[in-house]
């Protein structure tokens, strides 16, 4: 009898867990104020219940890069998707937003509705108007962008290492044109870019990221580990399109 009640404890036990999904874990990317478990760079458990109080918003990612934002008053199982390397992928984003030189990044989550002003809203688009490391996929073209000029212009670029030089035209009305096949796009290469309205100069190294990548989450990972980190930041603001806040989000998952 009792190994016939032990059966059946046993049996109910996964008829009930047959409907539960198992989370993996989740980071903290901001906590608008912070407090002593919601704070940038934290590690939660998707399994395990938090509280986020009134007055505070809570940017969090998941294992395979999802993004969500949070408003309280909310109190439940946050959820989130689990891969077998993601927490230790959660980690390396984790110590990257701790770093003083990206802790502007997380501050894009919140500007995603100006990024297109500003910057590209494509995180693989090469800003031409700044100067630094850019990213970019492998095997794919290199779009160049720009804040729409006003008439007709042109855009030369160098390549310090053995000179190659190529000038294209930038038209009037269009925020992004193609790098020029004539200048071989190399990673690690660093290029000269000279615009001709405004008249600029900027000096650029170029990173070539795998285009293997199987998730949001490799995509951010790619970014930070190469020194991409303003395209980094708008990679997170076109993640953050998932809000939840108000009576949506007193309880239950937030990863859906």
């Amino acid at each position: 009898m009792r190994n016939s009640r032990r059966l059946l404890f046993a049996l109910a036990a996964l008829v009930l867990g047959a409907g539960q999904a198992w989370a993996g874990q989740i980071v903290v990317l901001e906590a608008e104020p912070a407090t002593s478990t919601l704070r940038t760079g934290a590690i939660l458990d998707g399994n395990q219940e938090i509280t986020v109080p009134p007055g505070t918003s809570v940017v969090l990612m998941d294992e395979v890069g999802r993004v969500v934002t949070v408003t309280g008053p909310y109190r439940g199982i946050p959820g989130g998707a689990e891969r077998k390397d993601g927490p230790g992928a959660l980690k390396r984003v984790a110590t990257a937003m701790l770093t003083a030189d990206l802790t502007e990044i997380v501050g894009g989550v919140r500007a995603a509705g100006e990024a297109g002003k500003l910057a590209p809203l494509d995180p693989w688009f090469l800003d031409v108007t700044s100067n630094g490391t850019k990213c970019v996929r492998a095997g794919s073209g290199i779009v160049l962008w720009r804040p729409v000029p006003r008439r007709d212009t042109e855009i030369a670029i160098t390549a310090l290492a053995g000179g190659t030089e190529a000038k294209i035209a930038w038209p009037k009305g269009e925020a992004t044109v193609a790098w020029p096949k004539e200048v071989p796009a190399r990673d690690n290469a660093v290029f000269l870019l000279q615009l001709q309205d405004p008249r600029t100069s900027r000096k650029i190294r170029l990173r070539i990221i795998a285009a293997a990548a199987s998730s949001d989450a490799d995509d951010l990972l790619g970014l930070l580990d190469s020194g991409c980190a303003a395209q980094a930041r708008i990679l997170l603001a076109s993640l953050a399109g998932h809000v939840v806040e108000g009576a949506a989000a007193k309880s239950g998952a937030l990863f859906r």
